[in-house]
Order: C-alpha cells, then sequence, then structure tokens
C-alpha cells in the first residue's frame, strides 16, 4: 500500500472494524456470561426479546436478546450463567455505543432472590401475565355500558360470589334502587380459585352477559384468590372483568388484571349508579298546538314528555285536544284577536258617551241639578223632563 493512498470503507466495514477493536479479536465466538437478569419492555421483534444482564453491585449492564422460548425460564433479579455469542453489530444510542449479546442457552442459576423458587415463579408468570394484558389492552368498560344504556336496554351483569356471601347487599346499597342494570349473581365456593376460574371462562364465553364481576367481603385467606388459572381467565375473558374485593386497604394481582377494580362491593354498586344517572335516555319533548274543547279558545302550545318514537296519545279532555289541523287553529286565532277588538271599542265608546253625557248635564239649567239629583237618588225620576233640560231649553 503505497504511503498517501486513502482507504475507502464501507459502512458495514466500519462497524466490523469498530467490533473488532472494542471486543477484540482474541474472544471466542461463544463464552458463558454471570449477571444479575432484568425483563425488557415485554414486546416480541422476529420472535426475540430484548432484555439486559446486570452486573450485581455494579451500574454497569449489557442487553441480551432472548428468544422466546428461552425467555420463558428465566425470572427477575436471578443471577443467571448463559451463553451467549459475540454480536455481529453495534447499536449506537445517544453518544454511547451499545453491545447486544444473543444467549443460546442457560447454564445455571448462581443466585436466587429472597422470595422462594416457587414464589418467584408465580411472580414471573403474574409479570408476564400484565405484560400480556398491556399489549392487548384493557377493555372499555364505560364505553359498553354507556352505548347500552343510551340505547335503552339494561347492561346484563354476572355477579360471582360466596355461597352465603351477603355482598350482594353491599352492592344493592351502592346502586341506591337503580334500576337501569340487570344484575345476576352466581354463588359458587368463593374459596376455590377453580370453581372461580371455571364460572369465568364458561359465562364469559356464553355470551349472555356485558361483564363479569368477581366479588368477597374482606377477612382472611384474601390470598387464595391469587390463582394463576384464575389471573389467565381473567385477562382472556372476552368480556370486561371487574373484582371488588375485601376492604379499600386489599389489593391484589387480580385488581390488575382485571378491566375494572373497585375497593369495596358498595363502592361498585355506586359506580354503577353513577353511569346509569349519567347516561340515562333523556325524554324527548315535542312541540304539540292544543285548542279548546269547544274550539273558541286561543290556542297554546304544550311541551310533552315521551321516548323517542312513541306515538302521540291524546291529551284528557279538560286540557284540551290535539287540534287536526294547524289551518283551524290560524282561523280560531283571527276570530279571538278579532272579537278581543270589537270589546275594546264597545267599552271606548261607552266610556265617551258617558262623558259627553255628564258635560251636557252640567252646561243645562242648575236650577234644575238638585231636583234631577232627588229623582235619581229616590227612583221618582221624569226621563222626558230630563230631555227637556238637555235639548229644550
Amino acid at each position: 500500500m503505497e504511503k498517501n493512498q486513502v482507504i475507502e470503507y464501507t459502512p458495514g466495514s466500519v462497524i466490523n472494524h469498530c467490533v473488532k477493536s472494542i471486543i477484540g479479536a482474541d474472544m471466542p465466538s461463544q463464552f458463558v456470561i454471570s449477571g444479575l437478569y432484568q425483563p425488557g419492555s415485554g414486546h416480541s421483534y422476529g420472535g426475540f426479546f430484548f432484555d439486559s444482564l446486570e452486573e450485581k453491585g455494579q451500574n454497569k449492564k449489557i442487553i441480551l436478546k432472548v428468544p422466546a422460548g428461552l425467555r420463558e425460564k428465566l425470572y427477575e433479579q436471578n443471577i443467571y450463567k448463559l451463553t451467549c455469542s459475540l454480536p455481529t453489530y453495534l447499536r449506537v444510542q445517544g453518544n454511547n455505543i451499545q453491545v447486544t449479546l444473543e444467549v443460546h442457552n442457560i447454564v445455571g442459576v448462581e443466585e436466587q432472590n429472597s422470595v422462594t423458587e416457587f414464589g418467584n415463579k408465580l411472580l414471573g408468570d403474574f409479570a408476564r401475565l400484565f405484560r400480556v394484558k398491556a399489549s392487548n389492552g384493557y377493555k372499555d368498560f364505560d364505553g359498553i355500558f354507556r352505548k347500552k344504556i343510551i340505547s335503552g336496554q339494561k347492561p346484563r351483569i354476572l355477579v360471582i360470589l360466596g355461597r352465603t356471601a351477603i355482598v350482594g347487599q353491599d352492592i344493592e346499597k351502592g346502586l341506591d334502587g337503580c334500576e337501569i342494570f340487570d344484575l345476576k349473581y352466581y354463588r359458587v365456593n368463593i374459596g376455590n380459585p377453580f370453581e372461580i376460574e371455571k364460572a369465568v371462562r364458561e359465562k364469559g364465553d356464553s355470551g349472555n352477559y356485558d361483564a363479569i364481576c368477581i366479588t368477597r367481603g374482606g377477612g382472611e385467606n384474601l390470598e387464595e384468590l391469587e390463582d394463576l388459572g384464575l389471573a389467565k381467565a381473567i385477562v382472556g375473558c372476552p368480556v370486561p372483568t371487574v373484582t371488588a374485593i375485601g376492604h379499600a386497604e386489599n389489593e391484589l394481582f387480580l385488581d390488575y388484571l382485571a378491566d375494572k377494580s373497585f375497593p369495596t362491593p358498595t363502592a361498585f354498586g355506586g359506580y354503577l349508579k353513577g353511569l346509569g344517572v349519567k347516561h340515562r335516555p333523556t325524554p324527548t319533548f315535542e312541540t304539540q298546538s292544543m285548542s279548546r274543547e269547544d274550539g273558541y279558545g286561543p290556542a297554546v302550545l304544550c311541551r310533552t314528555a315521551r321516548p323517542a318514537g312513541e306515538k302521540p296519545r291524546m291529551p284528557d279532555l279538560d286540557r284540551g285536544i290535539v287540534s287536526p289541523s294547524p289551518k283551524k287553529n290560524s282561523r280560531q286565532a283571527t276570530r279571538t284577536k278579532k272579537r278581543g277588538a270589537d270589546l275594546f271599542w264597545t267599552l271606548v265608546i261607552i266610556g265617551v258617551s258617558v262623558a259627553l253625557a255628564g258635560v251636557i248635564v252640567n252646561a243645562a239649567a242648575p236650577e234644575f241639578m238638585d231636583e234631577v239629583l232627588h229623582g235619581i237618588k229616590t227612583g221618582d225620576f221624569d226621563v222626558n223632563k230630563l230631555k227637556k233640560i238637555i235639548f229644550y231649553k
């Protein structure tokens, strides 16, 4: 190569050169690495998950490319020995070059976290269910019920409770007489998660309900409901699921997997009542022309509330009848106005006439006024004599 010759590279060749320079050409193609396992976002890319392995006690970690089948055997916070291979590429993130190792096998578990192996596995299983639920999305409980209520239908809810439980009364107390919902109570052995799971699967797949609620009061042995089979049934249920378990201070894994969760059964009933009041159908008001029964009264307007689509009903006779013709109403109104005007002018003419008569009488001979007034009081008054006083004097 000549001294001043310029070497030309491609992007790939530059990356490969950097990889060899950083890792070292003397490293084997596969090696064992140990560290604290931490799961990533839970999203699969081409059948692989991207998690991390952290050096215990140090803030140093490396990215792992883990096959889906192998990932099911890895649990958070355990220290593993893993067989990995060198990367064929580097990932540049900001100002850092990120090395990703592909995991091929689990050599062994060097150290487990403080919980038991069974508890660790259970936590890992629930964690995976949480990721599945988050990926699938939570069902729109409020939206489904809102459409039902607005359309005039009663949402159907299956309430799963204990055989001798009285929490149904708590739900009814929260509803406070609201009859918009159709609640069916299904009693099982609430201490047996298998029975609850079976009910959720069968009733959820039946298509007869819009939501399924699991409820029980507070007390001991709530941990019996932390069952993986029941959790999977809740996540896979085709209709929205609800939990209303225990007291306000009690929290279960199931509360986070259900589409809606309430601290107490009473709170669930109160929430339903609020939904019903908020979205119940409002009356449809229609304006109708009304007239008196005899047909001579003025037309009036009546606001009649009735469900949309219902035919108008004839009101009682003492309230008038619906006029079949708008033109007839118009004629009645015109006729009434004319009669009112005639009455007004008649009163005006009478008033003017009385006033003029008073002026004329006052202008007549004063000597006869005492006689006229005396005759009016006693009733012994000669009208002809008054005419002579006014017109012939």
